[in-house]
């Protein structure tokens, strides 16, 4: 009797608090489960003859599956077989259970092979192993399992390859021997690092007129697939890479101040702050706004830029100071604010946030550079 069952779900572990001294939190649990079942009944006296199934995880993922670990259980069911002397149980059974992947073809159900690597050469990584004895007749001997791996193995199965469940056993006195699986694997995903990469002219001459904030801003969105420019809801916890700040301007003279913060936008404060905008990877610009000291002419009112509202998570936030037609470069740092959970109608977003001071001049113009990479794993 041949079974094949195989579903794919969603489970996610809420967030643990970590260490009260650093304010950070562990990163969070997330993983798919797919729950596979299969039951197989033969009759054989060795293990020459192994029978593989094939299973198969859900098409058009949103990355590079990651095997974190299983729940479930092995079993076998042997028929008694007595001594004709003694009339003693001298039953005898035992099943090498396996869970692998393979990269170049897949096995039909139950198909009998020899040995894995002569009959699917190619790439085999073992995901897990079992063995299960069995001496007590009509009954049902079971192995459970349950753990979770902490960094996971990757699965790159490619486009012809799938995972497969392998049955090694046999009832030593030929008699009908059943065995069974019932698992529900987890899974997550490699991490995906995107460009927040982007180049803007800025200007720090803000104290007479409006300059201008700049954006580089990627959307978070559901959907099939990596996508392209795009971030799948998921985990954001890395931001790095760097900022280039240069007074370009041959006539630029005096103070110039940038300050760039990355930030995940949250609560549809996205659409909010950026209204019908570009369903992919966009650029943007804003007013810094103005209000001048009749004393002093500097500004008194603070930039009002979207990454600075409350419903913007910022990760990542330093200000570069310079003078004249210097350049400045900058290294990007996350914060105690990852990881970071985003979910569709969310974006992630570099600002690039100028202003300067009673010292610049008209033509305090920089160009800037951003190179800075979030890094994320999908739900």
């Amino acid at each position: 009797m041949n079974k094949l069952l195989y579903t794919s779900a969603l489970c996610a572990f809420t967030l643990f608090l970590g260490s009260t001294a650093s304010k950070a939190i562990d990163f969070p649990e997330h993983y798919r489960t797919l729950d596979v079942h299969q039951e197989f009944t033969k009759q054989s006296t060795d293990f020459k003859v192994k029978n593989v199934f094939p299973f198969f995880l859900p098409d058009n993922l949103p990355g590079v599956p990651v095997f974190k670990g299983a729940k479930g259980q092995f079993s076998t069911t042997a028929q008694a077989n007595l001594d004709p002397t003694t009339n003693q149980d001298i039953t005898s059974s035992e099943t090498l259970f396996g869970v692998e992947y393979v990269t170049d073809r897949c096995p039909k159900a139950g198909q009998e092979v020899y040995a894995m690597d002569q009959s699917f050469p190619g790439i085999h990584y073992s995901l897990i192993g079992n063995i299960v004895k069995q001496t007590q007749g009509n009954k049902t001997q079971v192995s459970n399992i349950d753990f979770m791996n902490s960094y996971g193995i990757p699965m790159n199965m490619g486009k012809n390859g799938c995972g497969v469940l392998y049955f090694d056993g046999s009832d030593f006195q030929n008699k009908p021997y059943a065995m069974k699986a019932d698992l529900q694997l987890k899974y997550t995903f490699q991490p995906i690092s995107i460009g927040l990469d982007g180049e803007f002219i800025i200007s720090a001459n803000n104290q007479v007129k409006p300059a201008l904030n700049a954006y580089v801003v990627i959307p978070v969105t559901a959907g099939e697939g990596k996508g392209q420019g795009v971030i799948r809801p998921g985990t954001v916890f890395a931001v790095s890479g760097n900022i280039s700040t240069a007074g370009v301007d041959s006539k630029v003279k005096g103070n110039w101040y940038v300050r760039y913060i990355t930030a995940v936008y949250k609560n549809n404060s996205c659409q909010i702050a950026f209204k019908n905008h570009s369903a992919t990877k966009f650029f943007w610009n804003d007013n810094t706004g103005i209000a001048l000291d009749a004393n002093t002419g500097t500004s008194t009112s603070p930039n009002n830029s979207s990454a600075l509202q409350t419903t913007a998570t910022i990760i990542a936030d330093f200000t570069v100071a310079g003078k004249d037609r210097e350049s400045i470069m900058r290294q990007v740092n996350g914060n105690q604010n990852l990881p970071v959970h985003v979910e569709d109608g969310d974006c992630v977003v570099q600002a690039a946030l100028p202003y300067g001071d009673s010292t610049s001049n008209s033509a305090t113009n920089m160009n800037m550079e951003s190179q800075t990479q979030v890094v994320y794993i999908p739900d």
